[in-house]
């Protein structure tokens, strides 16, 4: 339990806090190497977990793909599924990006997948599109109204849904009208 004063107030309150943080770097080493703050260390190494990636547990990737889908599909108000060649291709994969990166992608598939079923060949695209950094180029419309029907308009929550910025969605929506 620390004492602390709220900016701008006179009167010392209680507060009980525990702080979590994560890297992937060796902070024993930085602070050798006078890289990172001894105290902050140590006041940091209280309880050490190590959370393996999701290429470490290919076993969990099926169960995060299909809550993910279902997830994102509900706020579409639409159900779909996964075909096994497309599970495969997922669990293949060795997701540089962790559980954020299946996410993200998992959530792109169902706003431009048009089939009830997500086929292998739409996440093989998904996949490569996000290794080279470029959009999904076809036809916008269809998806762009999906994600705005889901956002109830907000262009800057139809926008996170696809997996785009604010300014792409309005230059994708000014070349599809």
């Amino acid at each position: 339990e620390k004492k602390g004063m709220r900016l701008g107030s006179d009167r010392i309150q209680h507060t009980d806090i525990r702080l979590i943080a994560a890297t992937n770097k060796n902070l024993k080493e930085l602070v050798a190497a006078n890289r990172f703050r001894a105290d902050l260390y140590y006041r940091l190494n209280v309880l050490r977990l190590h959370l393996p990636s999701l290429r470490e547990r290919p076993e969990d990737i099926e169960q995060y793909a299909v809550t993910f889908l279902e997830r994102h599909a509900a706020e579409l108000n639409r159900r779909l599924r996964l075909s096994r060649a497309a599970m495969e291709v997922l669990i293949r994969h060795p997701w540089p990006g962790n559980v954020r990166e299946l996410q993200n992608t998992i959530e792109r598939i169902v706003a431009v997948c048009r089939r009830d079923t997500v086929q292998a060949d739409l996440v093989r695209q998904m996949m490569r599109e996000d290794e080279a950094g470029e959009p999904y180029q076809a036809s916008a419309v269809e998806p762009i109204r999906q994600a705005l029907a889901a956002a109830r308009g907000r262009k800057a929550e139809a926008a996170k849904l696809l997996g785009i910025s604010r300014s792409t969605l309005w230059r994708r929506m000014k070349n599809v009208q």
